[in-house]
């Protein structure tokens, strides 16, 4: 026992060397541009269901310099192609469900993913930031449900550091030459959303007396061709 209250003694009064806090925050900001949310958004009941089980699994593609894609690999987990999409906290970690129509929050506990009209947000932390993404693909586990499907409305990822956007927007219409219809939805071969250019825009509103307006704005965007 003397022994041990010695040991005790000497680690306790081990002096750690002192934190580089210019070496921290330089290190906390390459983990910020590596991190990003990504959420996805299930269409309403009317447009197709949810996804009957989990996991489904998501796969980033970016442009080459020279021509062509290939998908975004996770260099910490181990090379996997594609992100499983779970409540289970691997990566992506889940952060949250939410009811994107109503705004009404879903369970904490072990929260049911991709019902109807819900908005499903991820964290998902990459070896390198993200640059040049040309499209996502989904695809579902439906070893428990053969056949499932599940109707997507939108997928978007947001930079922690410098919230910087990527949109991506399923089918709103069944494609060319198939049977008219829902759209098509996620089963378990890959449904690809292509990237949609994202802006934003900025209002300024004047300092003068009544400046403010509380009617609805509408903005037009005119092109050099005046369309």
């Amino acid at each position: 026992v003397r022994a041990l209250e010695e040991r005790v003694d000497e680690l306790t009064a081990l002096e750690l060397p002192p934190v580089d806090d210019e070496a921290a925050a330089e290190s906390a900001g390459r983990d910020r541009a590596r991190t990003y949310r990504v959420a996805i958004t299930t269409r309403e009941a009317r447009a197709g269901r949810g996804a009957p089980e989990e996991p489904a699994w998501l796969a980033i593609y970016r442009r080459l310099p020279g021509g062509g894609v290939e998908p975004v690999y996770d260099l910490r987990g181990g090379g996997e192609p594609s992100f499983e999409l779970s409540s289970d906290g691997r990566n992506p970690e889940h952060l949250r469900s939410e009811r994107a129509a109503t705004g009404q929050a879903a369970s904490a506990q072990r929260p049911r993913l991709f019902k109807e009209g819900q908005r499903d947000v991820f964290l998902l932390r990459l070896a390198e930031p993200l640059e040049d993404i040309s499209h996502v693909a989904l695809a579902l586990d439906d070893s428990a449900d053969p056949g499932a499907a599940w109707h997507v409305e939108e997928v978007a990822i947001t930079s922690e550091a410098d919230h910087s956007s990527w949109l991506f927007r399923a089918p709103s219409k069944a494609p060319e030459g198939a049977k008219k219809g829902a759209p098509p939805p996620v089963t378990r071969a890959w449904l690809e959303l292509p990237c949609l250019p994202v802006y934003r825009l900025a209002l300024t509103t004047g300092d003068a007396d009544r400046a403010s307006l509380d009617a609805p704005v509408v903005v037009c965007l005119v092109n050099a061709a005046a369309e």
